[in-house]
C-alpha cells in the first residue's frame, strides 16, 4: 500500500512483524524494542537454519523463550538470560546428543559374526561412564556460567603449572639458540 501510493500515506513503522503476538502483548512504549528484538532473533534463526549441517529446531525454541523472557523483563523487571549463555547451553546439548547418536550408530554397524558380547560387559559400563562424564561437564559449565570466578580464585589448577613450564621451556630454548650462535 505504501509503495503503490509513493509516499502519500504513512509507511508502517514496524512492518509485518507488528502483527506478531509477541508485539501485541507488549505495551505501546515497548513495541519498538520488542519488534527489534524479535527481528534480530528471527535473523539469527534464519542464518543458523541456512548454515547448519544438520537441521534442528533447538535454536528456534531457545530464541522464542528469549523473546518471552524479554517480554517478562519489560512487564515485571525479571532479568532475562544473556544470549551467549543460551547459545553455549544449546551448543553443549547438541554436542552431547551428537556423541550419543555416534555411539548408537557404532553399535548398529558392528558385525554380528565377528564378536558377540553379553549386555552386561565392559562396553555397557563404558557407556555409563561416558554419560556420567557428559552430565558432569554440562553441570560444570552451568555452574561456571552461574557464578563466574573472581580474580582471587584459580580458574584451573593445572593451568598455572603449564604456564610456568612453558616459560621455562622458552627460556631454555632461547639460551640454547644463544649458545649455538656464539659457537
Amino acid at each position: 500500500r505504501a509503495l503503490k501510493s509513493k509516499g502519500k500515506c504513512n509507511t508502517p513503522k514496524y512492518g509485518l512483524i507488528y502483527n506478531s503476538t509477541f508485539i501485541m502483548k507488549a505495551k505501546d512504549k515497548n513495541k519498538g524494542r520488542i519488534s527489534r528484538y524479535l527481528a534480530n532473533k528471527a535473523a539469527m534463526a534464519v542464518r543458523l537454519d541456512c548454515f547448519l549441517d544438520k537441521p534442528t529446531n533447538v535454536y528456534g525454541v531457545a530464541f522464542k523463550n528469549q523473546v518471552e523472557q524479554r517480554l517478562q523483563f519489560f512487564k515485571e523487571g525479571k532479568v532475562p538470560e544473556k544470549n551467549i549463555d543460551v547459545m553455549n547451553k544449546i551448543k553443549m546439548q547438541l554436542q552431547i546428543d551428537e556423541e550419543e547418536d555416534e555411539d548408537v550408530d557404532m553399535d548398529k554397524n558392528e558385525d554380528i559374526d565377528l564378536e558377540v558380547t553379553p549386555p552386561n560387559t565392559e562396553s555397557g559400563e563404558k557407556k555409563k561412564k561416558k554419560k556420567k562424564d557428559k552430565k558432569r561437564k554440562l553441570e560444570a559449565t552451568e555452574e561456571s556460567e552461574a557464578s563466574p570466578p573472581t580474580k582471587k580464585q584459580k580458574t584451573d589448577d593445572g593451568s598455572k603449572k603449564k604456564k610456568k613450564k612453558k616459560k621455562k621451556d622458552k627460556k631454555k630454548n632461547k639460551e640454547e639458540v644463544e649458545v649455538r650462535i656464539e659457537s
